[in-house]
């Protein structure tokens, strides 16, 4: 059986549209729910957004630190 990664050439699951299940509904802001469909749209995959917010935080603290300029 053909990996569906190798099928196609990408790595990671297919995308898919972003839903919240009952209790994500309860606990999440219209705010909140306008902010995870922007953020799915700008983004390829969870990793990649977590790769450049944790690649902001780290510039921000070394350039508070005054160790390198950016």
């Amino acid at each position: 059986m053909v990996n569906m990664t190798k099928k196609n050439g990408k790595r990671g699951r297919p995308k898919q549209d972003v839903t919240l299940d009952k209790k994500q509904e309860i606990r999440c802001t219209e705010d909140d729910k306008l902010l995870w469909k922007l953020a799915a749209n700008d983004y390829d995959s969870v990793s990649e957004w977590a790769r450049e917010i944790l690649t902001r935080s780290a510039k921000r603290t070394v350039n508070k630190n005054g160790s390198t300029k950016d």
